[in-house]
């Protein structure tokens, strides 16, 4: 199997980000702090989040697009909650807010192009 460019890049981010958050466990749990530990296990269940849909429900999302939603469920919880940006930046929410948003609109056209190409499915959707 060939990887491109893009699928290389994502292979790698998800491997230093998941690498990341066990590490962060790791110190976690080796400093008894439990409410970490917890968002450590939990942040790394929702980084495999985007491949668990894929495999399940027979979809290939873009590439960029999951790279997108794992960085954003890391700056969310790890770096939000465990890092307590949510604390130290002001702005902290007010990006992840308006990432979100960008997120659920990659989102939207994501699906009209997963069901347009799907042909189980005879309709045929505009992104408008």
């Amino acid at each position: 199997m060939v990887l491109n460019r893009v699928d290389k890049v994502k292979l790698y981010l998800f491997i230093f980000f998941r690498a990341l958050v066990v590490l962060a466990g790791v110190f976690a749990a080796v400093n008894g702090d439990w409410t970490n530990l917890g968002m450590s296990i939990i942040t790394l269940l929702m980084m495999f989040l985007p491949t668990i849909v894929e495999r399940k429900l027979s979809i290939d999302f873009p590439s960029e697009f999951e790279i997108i939603v794992v960085i954003f469920i890391f700056d969310a919880l790890y770096l939000g909650e465990m890092q307590s940006y949510f604390t130290k930046v002001w702005w902290w929410d007010i990006f992840l807010h308006t990432f979100s948003g960008l997120i659920i609109g990659a989102f939207g056209f994501s699906l009209v192009d997963i069901l347009n190409k799907n042909e189980k499915i005879s309709i045929s959707l505009s992104p408008v």
